[in-house]
């Protein structure tokens, strides 16, 4: 993004772009002054901007930065993609804290958000919380199972109850599995990769590709 004096006039691109940057890890980089750069970073957290070039810049420098930025961002590329639903904006963000450091994380706060999602996306995994407002979780998966296009993306479960009665009810709709949403990060995370790694290990071993793991 190549800045000039009209920063102070557009905040409301900011935060478009902000957004857009924390919910799909867009790589922003930012060349401009200092002070158009500082202005900047009044919206856009400093995290979220991969890199700032002052100007006057060397063009060498910047082209060597940019290259190196480019292959980090084709190694993030090629890991998993996994999207995050939950009506809990705290949640969602200690979730995708937990997960990004292995994981392209996507998040949405609803389920027509989700569906609308993956009209056009196809995540590796979704991780769908059992209860929202609106449309459920339940529901969410019915409609992501009776769609032929959609129906092989995997979907674990969040849920809040861990009681045996409310364990059985989330499986009777046969999810790829269910998570506690009070687990431990390392035990999160930990059930993520056994999930990616039974996927793996099983399509190595099923010849159509369909079975997949299952948490738990």
């Amino acid at each position: 993004m190549y800045l000039g004096d009209f920063v102070d006039e557009i905040t409301g691109t900011l935060v478009y772009i902000k957004d857009i940057c924390t919910e799909e890890d867009k790589l922003l980089i930012l060349v401009g002054t200092a002070n158009e750069i500082e202005t900047v970073t009044h919206t856009i957290p400093k995290a979220l901007i991969a890199a700032a070039f002052e100007r006057p810049f060397d063009m060498q420098k910047l082209v060597a930065q940019v290259d190196w930025l480019l292959e980090a961002s084709n190694d993030l590329a090629r890991r998993k993609n996994i999207l995050l639903v939950d009506d809990d904006g705290t949640f969602l963000k200690m979730i995708k804290d937990w997960l990004s450091t292995k994981y392209r994380i996507t998040i949405v706060t609803s389920g027509a958000q989700a569906l609308m999602y993956i009209a056009d996306n196809k995540p590796d995994l979704i991780l769908l919380d059992y209860e929202m407002p609106v449309t459920s979780g339940p529901q969410v998966l019915e409609m992501i199972r009776s769609e032929t296009r959609l129906d092989s993306i995997p979907v674990i479960f969040l849920t809040g109850k861990g009681d045996r009665e409310s364990v059985m009810k989330v499986l009777a709709l046969k999810p790829d599995g269910y998570l506690l949403k009070s687990m431990e990060r390392s035990k999160l995370v930990a059930a993520i990769d056994e999930f990616f790694e039974k996927r793996k290990y099983q399509k190595l071993h099923d010849p159509s590709g369909t079975t997949g793991g299952r948490i738990p």
